[in-house]
């Protein structure tokens, strides 16, 4: 049976212009007066929304438009929150002056208050774009503003994701943008292809999954080798005629897994999956996002912006690689988390966490797993407190690998066999004075794989070519005259602080000493790189490496075709962690994965630190037949333990050090940060939110960091405070007190980064 696209273009004016009614003067006039939020970052406690009015027979508006209005000498995009009709005797001017108390008798009707005087009102410009935003969707930004401390008119403009203007520029070029209704179809069908030829799942017999909850749904956790009970849950929804969303963590993966979904449904579906994203054309994204007010049973693959369209008749939620810090917004403010949006927005909609390493504050909150009854699949709850320590296999000897600086050993993995190589990187640059970031045990597993037209995934966690540069004659380390941190090697051109983004040329002399010796500590992408490019010279194959510039369109979409078309050829992938879902996907072509320095991951200065090198390196094993793992010291307890166990017997350990020092689950995290010209002016404001935060009973710890970036503009310093809070604890009345007494905050509930 044929396959319709589930993306079209929409022929439809972006701008409709109200245009003036010609009426007898003896006739009522019928005005609508509306209330609209306008798309602006207002401070946390001012929620804004401004009156305008529009003729009832001269357009048409309802609650969730996104509208077009005066906004001072210019204009700005709004949503319309309230729409009252009223009746006068008379034609309103353009700045029509009126006192709406007297034709509206409800002072609550409103979300702001009705101003005691007459006031002036202008005409609405045009419609932008109808229903983008549901009634619901609305109340529930302004909830989420509330808990994530914003305005309102913050949280909506981080909602909404498309231009006012006609003619708007996409992230596409000239040639994607004529053909971009079919080439993204076709891609689609290529990674299908290449999902049912390289991933090592079949499509088989569907299983009896029984999912039945009452009131409000929890996250209920899969992992990905449990596909053929998602693709049973998958047929059910769409059967009943209900939509479902699934919500990648980049945008980078969109393509890949929207692929993998059009596998799954290949056989039952009659629409292919419907990207919903902004880097799509705009015309193909508003189509997109109309089609989810449909009640039909659409399927959407979307990034985290996705959670806010107007879906009328969403059965399911699916959170692919749902462990992924991404989905917390750590850039731009709103500081919004989608798994915590999720539960709020679609209380009884059934929430899929997809992953094979879940983070233990989510599973601690919601311990609902998939699990086998008999010949069914039912829903079990794990207590994770009762979990026991496994004892641990004995350590790697050095008996089980002939080099001095290497260790293997075969381990299992749900069933399948692995091999992990731990490489000793101090032991092998002393003893042949290697000094690429690439190790020669590395090297020869690539050669391998590359003559076998095999892939390889490489993962670093830094960009440039050095973390460090030090003098070796003073000791001298450069370091940023705005924010004093150590300045990065980023380029061959520049050194880079990447805090703040100031950027300098590289010295040939140190300015302490003008020594012309130096020493250079870690390495980036651009190293390996190098690296890797050397290695080209003797043997033929592609570097890819994806684009992480933002939110280039093209980039992403030439990437992911890239990736198809040179699906026969031996590859080699750098990038950072987002990459492994493509890797999940392609797993049948992937040979070997490599993290090139766990140190990084594994001692980073965050209380899950330790969670994290260990999801990242089970991801690897989940889909890469050989990992390797450079590090320092491979005989370290904490590396021992996590080769030799499953993810779940690591539980036991982080609940217990975290219910010892108050960590999450057991308390809330708040980073508070005060913008500041002034670094001395900052620190004494946050010694003085301390002093305050101290004095509430529902406060744990309060303690001083120094976050020196620079926002915005130069010198503009960010002083902070750590909060941490009581599990149940309610912070808004705390939080509310501060911004009262100390205006402008930037709070960050529940950080990724807590320095």
């Amino acid at each position: 049976m044929p396959r319709s696209i589930g993306m079209a273009f929409g022929d439809v004016s972006i701008i409709i212009h109200c245009s003036s009614v010609n009426l007898s003067n003896n006739k009522k006039r019928a005005i609508n007066i509306v209330e609209v939020l306008v798309l602006q970052r207002f401070p946390y406690g001012k929620d804004s929304t401004f009156f305008y009015y529009v003729l009832a027979n001269s357009l048409s508006i309802s609650v969730g438009d996104v509208l077009k209005v005066p906004w001072r000498r210019g204009e700005k995009m709004g949503v319309a929150v309230k729409v009252k009709k009223i009746t006068v005797n008379y034609e309103p001017s353009k700045n029509w002056k009126v006192d709406l108390n007297s034709f509206i008798k409800s002072p609550d009707y409103f979300f702001s208050n009705i101003p005691p005087r007459p006031i002036n009102l202008k005409p609405v410009s045009g419609i932008v774009e109808k229903k983008y935003l549901s009634p619901d969707s609305l109340y529930c930004l302004r909830m989420a503003a509330k808990h994530y401390f914003v305005s309102w008119n913050h949280f909506a403009n981080s909602a909404v994701e498309i231009s006012s203007s006609k003619n708007s520029s996409t992230n596409l070029g000239k040639t994607q943008r004529s053909s971009a209704k079919y080439s993204y179809l076709s891609l689609l069908r290529d990674w299908m292809i290449s999902r049912e030829k390289y991933s090592g799942f079949v499509n088989d017999k569907e299983k009896n999954v029984n999912i039945a909850f009452k009131g409000k749904t929890p996250f209920i956790f899969f992992t990905y080798e449990q596909e053929s009970c998602l693709r049973s849950l998958l047929r059910k929804t769409l059967k009943r005629g209900k939509q479902v969303l699934v919500v990648v963590p980049e945008k980078n993966q969109l393509f890949p897994i929207a692929g993998k979904y059009l596998s799954l449904t290949n056989s039952f579906s009659v629409s292919s999956p419907i990207c919903l994203a902004k880097l799509l054309p705009q015309r193909l994204f508003r189509s997109a996002w109309r089609l989810t007010r449909e009640n039909k049973p659409y399927l959407f693959v979307g990034t985290r912006s996705s959670i806010f369209a107007p879906f009328s008749n969403l059965g399911m939620v699916i959170l692919e690689e749902g462990h992924d810090a991404s989905y917390k917004q750590w850039d731009l403010s709103p500081l919004y988390d989608v798994r915590e949006l999720l539960a709020a927005f679609y209380p009884s909609v059934i929430k899929i966490y997809l992953s094979s390493t879940p983070r233990l504050q989510n599973f601690y909150d919601s311990p609902f797993y998939l699990a086998r009854d008999g010949k069914r699949f039912e829903v079990k709850t794990l207590n994770l407190d009762s979990l026991e320590k496994r004892k641990a296999r004995s350590p790697i000897s050095d008996s089980e690998s002939k080099s001095p600086y290497v260790f293997s050993r075969s381990v299992k993995f749900e069933s399948n066999e692995r091999k992990v190589v731990l490489i000793n990187m101090n032991a092998e640059r002393r003893a042949s004075q290697n000094p690429s970031p690439i190790s020669e045990y590395l090297k020869k597993g690539l050669t391998t794989e590359i003559k076998k037209k095999k892939w390889t995934l490489l993962l670093a966690d830094h960009e440039g070519i050095a973390n460090i540069i030090l003098c070796r004659d003073c000791g001298f380390i450069p370091r940023c005259p705005r924010c004093g941190k150590i300045l990065a090697y980023q380029t061959k051109l520049s050194l880079v602080c990447r805090f703040c983004g100031f950027s300098q040329k590289p010295f040939i002399r140190c300015p302490k000493c003008s020594g012309h010796k130096f020493n250079f500590a870690g390495f980036g992408i651009e190293k390996v790189k190098e690296a890797l490019e050397e290695i080209k010279r003797e043997l033929d194959f592609s570097l890819l490496i994806p684009s992480y510039s933002g939110s280039a369109g093209s980039a992403i979409y030439s990437f992911s075709k890239e990736i198809i078309s040179k699906r026969n050829e031996p590859v080699v992938i750098l990038g950072y962690s987002g990459i492994l879902p493509i890797g999940r996907i392609l797993r049948d072509k992937i040979g070997l994965a490599a993290i090139l320095s766990f140190d990084d991951a594994l001692f980073y200065a965050d209380y899950r630190a330790e969670e994290r090198a260990a999801a990242r390196f089970y991801n690897l094993l989940s889909f890469a037949k050989k990992v390797y793992l450079q590090t320092s010291d491979p005989m370290q307890p904490y590396l021992q333990k996590i080769i030799h166990n499953p993810y779940s017997a690591l539980y036991p350990d982080w609940i217990r050090e975290r219910r010892k020092f108050n960590y999450p689950p057991f308390s809330k995290i708040v980073k508070i940060e005060v913008p500041t010209s002034n670094s001395a002016f900052g620190e004494k404001t946050a010694g003085k939110i301390i002093n305050k935060l101290r004095r509430e009973e529902v406060v744990l710890e309060a303690a001083s960091v120094s976050f020196p970036k620079i926002i915005g503009k130069a010198n503009k310093y960010s002083a902070g405070v750590l909060v941490k809070l009581k599990k149940n604890a309610d912070g808004k009345s705390v939080i509310g007190k501060l911004f009262r007494e100390f205006g402008n905050l930037k709070i960050d509930p529940n950080p990724e980064e807590l320095f």
